[in-house]
């Protein structure tokens, strides 16, 4: 059975995600859907639970692994009783000693086995499947994700770039293809320069360079991915697009004339009977424009009067004009309009042609990029996993991955995209096909991601009328949906505001979208508080936040209570700013702390800053005594000196003065470099213990900690050299940040986007007249129709069905209005106005004690934003819901007594808004002690290296130094297809002479072809290569290291230690039995082999 709970905000999602989980962990169903204690205790390996975040992920495996702890009754708990124990005795069968004994047996056998406690991320699933089917899909096991797609873009842009640059002038006159791309990116100039843009596309720093990539970032959402092969097939011929664009210029053409002869036909008819007079003004003036041959944009009175004859003329002239010529002027405005129509959407076909051409070339480039570095986009993994998934049964997807899992539980359901849940639905279906119960669980009022490509409508509708006899539906009815996290005022407030609009609003799919909008009230003894203050500007509504902020500390609240919500980052900036400003005015907040995902920014820190400055001035090579330094050397030197002087404390003017007189932070940035390490985590230890003080350590530990870590991780799975880390710096690490705790004392200033999930006693959302619109976003639009057949509007003008494109790129606009594309127009509209609502509803439904609105009150409602012509402000939503929302309208719209409240004011609904009133707070106090993380320690020890120089390997006798080599290689190894390039690298290194490559290759190569070590390359669930185990003693840490550990397909745990020489003796066995005895106390249910391997002589000697 698939359970779907619409679970709105703070109904209890987590509490209800865990409980299913924890049933389905501790029990068995039958056919009647009836549950008892099951007596296997690795069921958690059949249960795959899916959230949408990494800290949702964390967040879900804590709480599971705490219940199943206070259900157990473990000591570790102290004695707290799991909220879940009761019901799950009642549904299970069982009294409460039975269900302790199960979940001890489940929380044991879950703990030593956690490399399948199956609680990840929907992206990281996706990962596991698709590393599994690598073949199936033209890729090596070894594959590389790209995170970013826009960085992926960026490199199909500067290709496509230089395949231009490239070609001479005579190979761009005969190539076709040439000349027509040369021709798109004109025309992309042109409409450049018309929008008041520069042009230069071929200076790469350009905006206009940005905004190709943008443009294509856009434009590759999920209906292009989801038709990415129709398209891509209609692209490789570049002539079908010309002979496209050639027909709609001849339709443009030709219309006109059409519109010209009718009119003029109707215009001579009604002057002949002298009745010109009688025409509506608008509509006669229409006509003679037409009988022209011009075509301009409709207005709503041509298209009235074509619908309603008596629109068409003056008061009382009706009756002067003939049934016959009545019905010509009919039905020419009806032809007339209808052809304008078709004209409109020619023009704008044609003027959206050319980027067709550039988005399938730039995907072109940017694919083959990937395939020749064997790479993919994380965004295109969905894409790739559908061609796979459906051409293969379920059941030996699971064979293939060594794990069957038997039931899904999928969080966030809202935010999964439709190509996500092609994937997902086909093993949802063979789960249910077996009698296995499933969860989908999310609320659809909650879906703030489409530009992630999430699809509200499969919660809505789709999934629950797909599986509509193997389905419950839950919390789709007020009894159902109880608010367990705000105050009775929030929840009354909330239940009013959204009923009041969708009483207003005319676009059915958004009242059906919040058609269970109203929530019980479980903490009614909660007093809560609503205030909404008029503020005639920005600045006025951040002074008023400033001075409630202020009454809230008074009333008790802790800073870390506070949360201040906008719609994007510069707003974000400005509280920030306004925020430090009375800090430093008023002496009630002199102790004021601001908390904003740029204060996390892991390179906002002044010492991560001189860190990357170093290491930038090194990799410009600078040059010897005498040398004339280049550019970019310069550069690289002011940067590092203002880096240096920035850190020390001089502000931006004096820093960078200093920057062009004093060179001290060279002498200090060459000492650092002039280090004999051979890795870069060293070399940034290095610069750390040479070149930040000690202060600054002990200030910014974390930060440093953070940046290292990030070190390393780059150097474990990439060229671990500079100039590759500052590229991968510049264009991703830069944007990383800090995760903090959610105890810390500070004002929080966050996205909306940001505060989902999230909770806080006061909100303040201080900006509700924005966001304005903004500029047109590209959408894919169909030319065919259900049954695959073209639009009758191209049929009617006689478009060849092959030179048609299956899908068209258009600004969306109002110029789609009316046209062929009308309905897929409207679609877009009214999911822009839904997402417009649901950001309003993920911000107010944040608050437990007191929601603050600072608005500019509307005293004209205009109807555009009622009907979706345009997309409303929260100042404009707000007027709307205070002008209805009385007490008779309460009265007459709620379900049940005490869930709506009047929001009309008495006296005029454009003054300050209260419903509530404020209360003392007393704060929770911290149930986490903060403890202050020790300066960082840099351990900067030179001599460590000494015996990894080339040198010393040269002066070694020859079979150790072979074996170091070997040893150095297989480090590197993780499947049989990574020995060239494990040997490639060190050789790059200076380990191996060039002369030596192939013969280490073949070597190795035939070492990893015996069949007794497939399992050790190929195939395993996990893998460790040289990773430390840390041991305490009594003097301090022992580490031991060894060679490889894997977590085989067959679920053993085998440690293998590489052997280059000839000998056996008893240490090295002793040493392997160390290592196993380690590995079984971590993983004591898990059985651990242990093997001497000497690959050179294909011998495996098992410990």
């Amino acid at each position: 059975m698939l359970n779907i709970h619409k679970a709105s905000a703070g109904s209890g999602k987590t509490y209800t995600l865990t409980y299913n989980y924890i049933k389905l962990l501790l029990g068995a169903g039958d056919e009647q859907g009836n549950y008892r204690l099951a007596s296997d205790r690795k069921r958690h390996r059949a249960i795959l639970a899916i959230t949408f975040t990494n800290k949702a992920t964390d967040e879900m495996k804590r709480r599971i692994v705490q219940q199943l702890a206070m259900l157990a009754h473990v000591d570790a708990v102290n004695g707290s009783k799991s909220d879940y124990e009761e019901r799950l005795c009642k549904e299970l069968g069982c009294d409460s000693t039975q269900l302790a004994n199960a979940a001890r047996d489940a929380l044991f056998s879950l703990l030593g086995d956690y490399g399948f406690f199956n609680v990840s991320t929907i992206d990281a699933f996706f990962q596991t499947v698709l590393r599994t089917f690598a073949r199936e899909a033209e890729l090596t096991g070894n594959y590389e994700v790209e995170l970013n797609e826009k960085n992926a873009i960026a490199i199909g842009v500067s290709e496509m770039l230089s395949s231009i640059n490239r070609a001479t002038p005579e190979e761009s006159r005969r190539s076709g293809d040439m000349r027509m791309l040369i021709a798109w990116l004109e025309q992309y100039m042109l409409s450049k320069i018309e929008a008041g843009e520069t042009y230069n596309i071929f200076n790469r720093g350009s905006n206009l360079n940005g905004a190709l990539v943008d443009f294509v970032n856009n434009a590759l959402s999920e209906v292009y991915k989801l038709n990415a092969k129709e398209i891509q097939d209609y692209l490789a011929d570049k002539n079908k697009i010309s002979d496209f664009a050639k027909k709609l210029n001849s339709e443009i053409s030709e219309i006109p004339k059409l519109i010209a002869g009718e009119a003029a036909r109707v215009c001579e008819a009604i002057e002949r009977e002298g009745l010109t007079a009688s025409v509506n003004h608008h509509v006669m003036n229409r006509l003679r424009e037409w009988s022209s041959g011009e075509v301009r944009d409709l207005n709503m009175t041509v298209v009235k009067a074509a619908a309603n004859p008596d629109a068409r003329y003056k008061v009382r002239q009706a009756q002067l004009f003939s049934a016959d010529l009545d019905d010509a002027i009919g039905a020419v405005l009806n032809d007339c309009i209808a052809l304008t129509r078709r004209y409109n959407t020619y023009k704008l076909m044609r003027g959206n042609v050319y980027n067709l051409g550039l988005i399938g070339d730039i995907v072109h480039h940017a694919l083959e990029v990937q395939k020749e570095n064997n790479s993919i986009v994380l965004s295109d993994t969905n894409d790739i996993l559908r061609r796979i998934i459906n051409q293969e049964e379920a059941p030996f997807i699971y064979e293939r991955m060594g794990v069957r899992l038997r039931h899904f539980l999928i969080d966030e359901f809202q935010d999964t995209s439709r190509l996500q849940w092609i994937n997902l639905g086909a093993l949802v279906r063979e789960s249910l096909s077996t009698g296995n119960d499933n969860l989908i669980i999310g609320d659809e009022k909650q879906s703030i991601y489409r530009f992630r490509n999430s699809d509200p409508k499969l919660l809505s509708y789709d999934v629950p009328k797909e599986f509509e006899r193997d389905s419950r539906l839950f919390g789709n009815s007020v009894e159902e949906n109880t608010n367990w996290r705000s105050a009775r005022e929030i929840v009354q407030f909330n239940n009013t505001l959204f009923t009041a609009l969708m009483s207003r609003i005319g676009l059915k799919e958004v009242i059906d979208h919040y058609a269970g909008v109203v929530q019980n009230i479980a903490k009614k003894e909660m007093k809560g508080y609503v205030k909404a203050i008029p503020s005639a500007d920005d600045e006025e509504a951040l002074d008023n936040m400033v001075e409630e902020i202020k009454r809230q500390f008074k009333q008790g609240y802790r800073q870390g209570d506070i949360a201040v919500l906008v719609h994007k980052w510069t707003q974000g900036s400005a509280v920030i700013e306004r925020l430090l400003e009375a800090k430093l005015e008023d002496e009630e907040l002199r102790n004021l702390r601001v908390l904003s995902d740029d204060s996390l920014a892991i390179s906002a820190a002044p010492s991560v800053r001189k860190i990357v400055s170093v290491l930038r001035f090194i990799d410009a090579r600078q040059p010897l005594d005498g040398e004339t330094p280049t550019p970019q050397q310069l550069i690289a030197r002011l940067v590092n000196r203002y880096e240096y002087f920035s850190s020390e404390g001089d502000d931006a003017a004096c820093a960078l003065e200093r920057a062009f007189v004093d060179d001290t932070p060279d002498e200090l940035a060459m000492e650092a470099a002039d280090m004999t390490c051979i890795n870069l985590p060293s070399l940034v230890e290095r610069i750390i213990g040479r070149y930040v003080d000690a202060d600054t350590l002990s200030r910014e530990n974390v930060y440093v900690c953070a940046f290292q870590d990030m070190v390393i991780d780059f150097c474990s799975h990439a060229d671990a050299d500079i100039h590759s880390f500052i590229k991968w710096w510049d264009a991703t690490g830069c944007s990383s940040k800090l995760s903090t705790p959610a105890s810390l004392d500070a004002i929080k200033v966050m996205t909306i986007h940001k505060s989902k999930g999230l909770e806080f006693p006061c909100v303040h959302i201080p900006f509700c007249g924005l966001p304005h619109n903004r500029q047109s976003d590209i959408a894919w639009f169909g030319t065919r129709n259900a049954e695959g057949s073209l639009i009758d509007d191209f049929v009617r003008d006689g478009f060849d069905k092959d030179c048609v494109p299956p899908f068209v790129p258009l600004s969306v606009g109002k110029a789609l209005e009316g046209t062929m594309f009308d309905s897929r127009y409207k679609e877009i509209v009214s999911e822009k106005y839904v997402d417009r609502l649901n950001l309003l509803y993920v911000a107010c439904t944040r608050a437990v004690n007191e929601l603050m609105f600072y608005y500019t009150p509307v005293k004209k409602i205009k109807t555009e934003q009622l009907d979706g012509t345009s997309l409303p402000t929260t100042d404009f939503l707000l007027a709307n819901a205070f002008s209805v929302a009385d007490a008779a309208f309460c009265s007459n719209n709620e379900p049940l007594p005490g869930l709506l409240a009047p929001l009309k004011n008495h006296d005029d609904s454009c003054v300050l808004f209260e419903f509530g009133e404020p209360v003392d707070y007393k704060a929770e106090e911290r149930k986490e002690p903060m403890v202050e993380m020790p300066a960082y320690y840099s351990y900067d020890n030179e001599g460590i290296w000494e015996m990894s120089r080339i040198e010393d390997l040269e002066d070694m006798e020859r079979p150790r130094r072979r074996g170091i080599v070997l040893h150095s290689i297989m480090s590197g190894v993780r499947n049989r297809s990574d020995v060239e390039r494990a040997v490639r690298r060190r050789a790059a290194r200076g380990f191996i002479d060039d002369d030596e490559i192939d013969g280490y290759i073949a070597e190795l190569s035939e070492a990893l072809s015996d069949e007794r070590v497939d399992e050790w390359f190929e195939g395993y669930r996990r893998l460790l290569r040289e990773s430390t185990i840390a041991v305490p003693t009594g003097d301090g840490v022992r580490n031991y290291r060894p060679d490889r550990v894997v977590w085989t397909s067959q679920g053993t745990i085998d440690v293998i230690d590489y052997k280059f020489g000839e000998e056996e003796p008893s240490g090295y066995i002793r040493q392997v039995k160390g290592y196993m005895r380690l590995i079984s106390k971590i993983y004591p249910d898990v059985e651990v082999r242990g093997f001497l391997w000497y690959p050179l002589q294909k011998r495996i000697t098992r410990v």
